[in-house]
């Protein structure tokens, strides 16, 4: 009888273990993520790819600058918009019309000093990790 009772705990802690950390690789409900299907992306490794039209905001003061310096809105081709970050030292693209681009989404929070023009926040952002004109 106390060999069966330590038989279910193992197993109750060895599904409830596997069934967390299933569960904690899942996306974010609203995330860019869910809206993109198998057609529009290519997934490489832990990276994604994309196709489409770049409009830059680097310089300009707007809310997507308050997250990253190198950013703008990309544009798949299939027509999803999202903002795209290019990480510190990386060139941004010198091209706008037709960019492939390749890296991954990430939630950034922010929160600025008191001095900042910036608003407390949080947004997802796709870091390039490579990118090329086509």
């Amino acid at each position: 009888m106390k060999k069966n009772i330590l038989v279910v705990l193992i197993l109750s802690v060895l599904f409830v273990g596997c069934f967390s950390s299933n569960n904690s690789n899942t996306r974010e409900e609203g995330s860019n993520m869910d809206m993109l299907d198998e057609n529009e992306n290519k997934i490489i490794g832990d990276e994604l790819e994309f196709i489409g039209t770049y409009d830059s905001k680097t310089g300009v003061m707007v809310n997507i600058s308050c997250y990253c310096f190198q950013t703008g809105y990309f544009t798949s081709k299939e027509g999803k918009e999202f903002v795209i970050c290019f990480e510190d030292g990386t060139e941004e693209a010198p091209c706008s019309k037709k960019l492939k681009i390749i890296g991954y989404f990430e939630n950034v929070v922010i929160e600025p000093e008191n001095t900042s023009p910036c608003p407390k926040g949080e947004r997802e952002l796709f870091y390039v990790t490579k990118f090329e004109c086509l």
